[in-house]
């Protein structure tokens, strides 16, 4: 736990302050920005962020790859996740490819009077006559094809069940499951979904099970848990909103210790493309599995069938 703490320290200290180093800000990692406040900010006069939490990952995906394949169009160093065009080499600045990959993709995916795009420079203005536009432009159309929409699935609405160990809906919603449609997402880079499922979880009446049930029950309890003050204090940072804060924390490694444009939108690119598969991943595990939460569990334990668990 201390190793985890110092390494959670060390995060937080990163994104308030910088990694120390010298930071190269640029096209690459204002863009980023620009797109986490698109996708996962609330931004006035619309009330809710374009598409946030978990779903958002995927939007942001596209970005990244759409700025990743642009710059690659002029520079030729990396492999493109989905769009090249050799008539592109070596034309434009990668600043320009950047800036117009981000724009282009956003206004295609929430529309050019989107309230996230006001006040933000017009790339067709800022580098007026720069080629790079062109592979922006270019491959912004190209990602937005592989767009993930919200879609129906046979386990919508999806309520779970009553017998011991199944997911149900809770307090103080009682929603049913969300995001279903992302269990049946085609991945950006893994083969399918299930490709990593984990193995299923502990038998409810297992030691296992118990061990696990007694250290969340003694250290998740919102009262008189055995937290320590820091512990929670961890746990209130990353629930403010994770995304945001772990691309922060990305932007500024990149503008640390990556200076090369190419190589910072490789980064992003390869980070984002992670992120959407392990949450796709995520869903699958989940829907499959159909485990019962924390909360349930602790309330229910005097009828998991497990003679060790005290319900609380």
């Amino acid at each position: 736990m201390s190793q985890r703490k110092r390494c959670a320290a060390a995060i937080a200290l990163w994104l308030t302050f910088g990694t120390g180093a010298t930071a190269h800000a640029d096209a690459v990692t204002d863009w980023n920005a620009v797109t986490l406040r698109c996708v996962q900010v609330t931004v006035a006069p619309n009330l809710t962020p374009n598409r946030g939490g978990p779903p958002g990952l995927m939007d942001i995906a596209l970005v990244q790859a759409a700025v990743h394949d642009a710059i690659q169009a002029i520079e030729g160093r990396y492999q493109p996740y989905e769009y090249a065009n050799p008539a592109r080499r070596g034309a434009g600045s990668p600043a320009a490819a950047a800036a117009a990959a981000t724009h282009g993709l956003l206004a295609r995916l929430y529309g050019a009077d989107d309230p996230c795009l006001v006040g933000v420079a017009d790339p067709a203005i800022t580098y007026a006559g720069d080629a790079g536009l062109i592979a922006g432009a270019e491959a912004a159309a190209a990602l937005h094809a592989l767009y993930r929409p919200a879609f129906a699935t046979p386990l919508d609405p999806f309520l779970g069940g009553m017998a011991p160990g199944d997911w149900r809906p809770t307090q103080p919603a009682f929603a049913p499951g969300a995001n279903a449609y992302m269990a049946y997402t085609v991945p950006f880079v893994l083969n399918r979904a299930s490709q990593f499922r984990p193995p299923p979880p502990p038998p409810l009446n297992s030691v296992t099970y118990y061990r696990d049930y007694e250290e969340v029950r003694r250290f998740g309890g919102k009262n008189g848990s055995e937290r320590t003050q820091p512990q929670t204090e961890l746990a209130n940072f990353w629930s403010v909103n994770f995304i945001t804060q772990w691309y922060a924390t990305l932007r500024s490694i990149a503008d640390g210790h990556v200076p090369d444009a190419g190589d910072k939108a490789r980064m992003l690119a390869l980070a984002a493309l992670a992120a959407a598969d392990s949450q796709i991943a995520v869903y699958d595990t989940k829907y499959h599995y159909n485990l019962w939460r924390p909360v349930t569990a602790i309330h229910e334990g005097d009828a998991d069938g497990n003679d060790r668990t005290v319900g609380d």
